[in-house]
C-alpha cells in the first residue's frame, strides 16, 4: 500500500519525514519529492504503518506546540521585565532632571 502527504511548508514536510523513517524502519519505505511546488512525503508499506506515522506525527507535533508556547511564555516573562526596568530608569531620570532643573533654577 502507498499514501502520500503533501505539505505547503518545507519544515513541516521534513518533520513528517523524519517521523515517517523512524516508524517505518524494515515495515516500509518512506520518500520525498515535490510536485506542483507542494512537498510530498511518501509512505509504502502496510495500512498500519501509515497509522503508526500519523499517531508519532501528531504526538511530534503536540510536544513542539507545548515546547514553542513554553518558549514564547519565557520570551513574554523576559520582555516585560525589560519593559518594567526601563520604565523604572525613564522614571527616576525624570525625577532626576526635575530636581536638577529645580536646583539650577534657585541657584
Amino acid at each position: 500500500m502507498a499514501h502520500a502527504e503533501t505539505f505547503q511548508h518545507l519544515s513541516e514536510a521534513r518533520l513528517y519525514l523524519t517521523v515517517a523513517r523512524q516508524q517505518a524502519g524494515t515495515r516500509g519505505s518512506v520518500r520525498s519529492f515535490t510536485r506542483n511546488g507542494h512537498f510530498v512525503v511518501e509512505l509504502s508499506g502496510p495500512a498500519a504503518l501509515k497509522d503508526a506515522v500519523d499517531l508519532a506525527y501528531h504526538r511530534v507535533w503536540s510536544d513542539l506546540q507545548r515546547n514553542a508556547e513554553t518558549i514564547r511564555s519565557e520570551a513574554a516573562w523576559v520582555r516585560d521585565e525589560a519593559i518594567r526596568r526601563a520604565e523604572s530608569v525613564y522614571a527616576e531620570q525624570c525625577e532626576q532632571a526635575f530636581w536638577a532643573a529645580v536646583d539650577r533654577y534657585t541657584s
